[in-house]
């Protein structure tokens, strides 16, 4: 199956992966991309006493966030386990201090689900049920941060503009931004960030023409607004 794309006003057939995975739309007329993670971050999760239900987004500082993303890179332990161990062992956000301590009980092997089922064992065997039930609360975040794509090819000349939750105002009312506007030239192919399905496809006021996918793994909606065309054969109810 095949989509198509414009480019310099011809169209081309473009092969499609197994399952869509890959979707391409083509860029916006004003050459700019907002891709919105309907998911925002607010105040760092609190430490212990509370029950083990997910923690959504909206529970985290962003600088926090930040933080605790790049633990996970460098270590290679799985967010869950060190936002569970530092928040059950009133370490703030001192990830070093989790990762030394941390150090040693279980390899660095397999896929991110795989570390992370081996670490939850090494918890366990260790005693640490409060460490495991903070985890649990982090298990969406895991999900939104992992097996995603950016959602321009990295070839292409881009640029960041208008941040999420900046202020905005038109006619004499204020909002927040509810995406990131991401800049390139007309014709750039845009990807979906991960596995999903098309929930809206059309016209948007302020959004202009737009697709919203619902992640699969993540429940996440993610929207792609101020395109200048979709490709061919996409419709609501669509996998990608």
């Amino acid at each position: 199956m095949t989509v198509s794309k414009k480019t310099a006003g011809k169209r081309r057939r473009v092969k499609k992966s197994p399952r869509n995975r890959w979707l391409v739309w083509v860029l916006a007329g004003c050459g700019l991309l907002a891709v919105g993670l309907c998911a925002a971050l607010g105040a760092v999760w609190a430490a212990g006493g509370k029950a083990a239900t997910e923690t959504e987004p909206a529970a985290f500082d962003p600088d926090a966030l930040c933080s605790l993303f790049d633990a996970e890179t460098e270590s290679g332990i799985p967010l869950e386990i060190l936002g569970g161990y530092t928040s059950a062992h009133g370490l703030g956000q001192d990830y070093t201090a989790a990762v030394g301590a941390l150090g040693g009980l279980s390899e660095q092997t397999g896929d991110w689900s795989q570390r992370l089922t081996a670490w939850r064992e090494a918890l366990s065997e260790k005693g640490e049920t409060k460490a495991l039930a903070q985890a649990d609360r982090l298990a969406r975040l895991g999900r939104i941060r992992r097996n995603k794509v950016f959602p321009l090819p990295l070839s292409y000349n881009i640029d960041f503009a208008d941040g999420y939750g900046e202020g905005r105002g038109e006619n004499g009312t204020s909002r927040s931004h509810e995406g990131i506007d991401i800049f390139a030239d007309y014709g750039v192919p845009v990807l979906s960030v991960c596995d999903g399905t098309i929930e809206k496809k059309g016209w948007l006021y302020l959004g202009g023409w737009r697709l919203g996918v619902r992640g699969t793994d993540d429940a996440v909606y993610y929207y792609y607004a101020h395109m200048s065309a979709y490709a061919e054969c996409l419709s609501e109810g669509d996998t990608v």
